[in-house]
């Protein structure tokens, strides 16, 4: 398998996630090479997954690093934020998620500029 091979890397990520369906640190990949291969529906699953072990586990910070990431994978800036925040709180001296916090947010803010707040001008004919 070459380095970068999404596609061929799925079905080794599938037969690990099997194996260990409760591992985010298999999940992750998994999600991201179904992310990197378009394949919605194989990342809706593993979000979903990922989702309800937070939800059992709210603090393991294993979970809310596999979440944060797939919620960016997924390009939900906002989620990812939230989930990186609460693991800035179990780890208040990592100073590099601080950094990327503050990054992500400087590109939330981007995406939500006034100018794309105006209306959408109709065309001339």
């Amino acid at each position: 398998m070459k380095m970068g091979d999404y596609q061929g890397a799925i079905p080794h990520l599938e037969k690990l996630s099997q194996m260990y369906p409760d591992n985010p640190q298999v999940l992750q990949p998994l999600a991201q090479a179904y992310a990197m291969t378009k394949n919605v529906a194989g990342v809706t699953k593993v979000k979903g997954q990922l989702e309800k072990m937070l939800i059992q586990n709210p603090d393991d910070p294993r979970i809310l690093q596999a979440v944060a990431q797939m919620r960016l994978v997924v390009n939900d800036l906002a989620g990812g934020i939230e989930i990186m925040e609460r693991l800035a709180k179990i780890y208040p001296q990592d100073e590099k998620l601080k950094q990327a916090i503050a990054m992500l947010k400087q590109e939330q803010n981007k995406q939500l500029s006034p100018d794309m707040l105006q209306p959408i001008p109709t065309p001339n004919k």
